[in-house]
């Protein structure tokens, strides 16, 4: 537990998660920018972690078009952090890119 976080998702996840993105794509042929990127924010808007998922979304798109992010970018990274969960994929199996698959 870091700075109280009781719910396993505190920015050491987040660390983790990047590290094994970085770690993965040593040996692996893709889109670094996107993988880092969900990597990062792939628990901004979890709707275990925030009542405001709307909201958080909307937050983030902004932000990530201030970044210079085009639309099929933003796309791609909403939907790898939507999908890459065990539990998004409990009922049906969702596609992902190599770079969902990394992260």
């Amino acid at each position: 537990m870091v700075n109280g976080d009781q719910t396993g998702h505190g920015f050491d996840h987040v660390q983790r998660v990047v590290n094994n993105s970085q770690k993965i794509l040593q040996n692996e042929t893709a889109n670094a920018e996107l993988v880092l990127t969900a990597a990062y924010l792939h628990d901004v808007f979890d709707d275990k972690l925030t009542d405001g998922v709307a909201g958080r979304k909307a937050d983030v798109r902004r932000q990530l078009i201030a970044f210079g992010y085009d639309t099929a970018e933003i796309n791609e990274i909403f939907y790898i952090i939507e999908h890459m969960s065990f539990s998004a994929n409990l009922e049906q199996h969702y596609a992902l890119s190599i770079e969902g698959q990394i992260v």
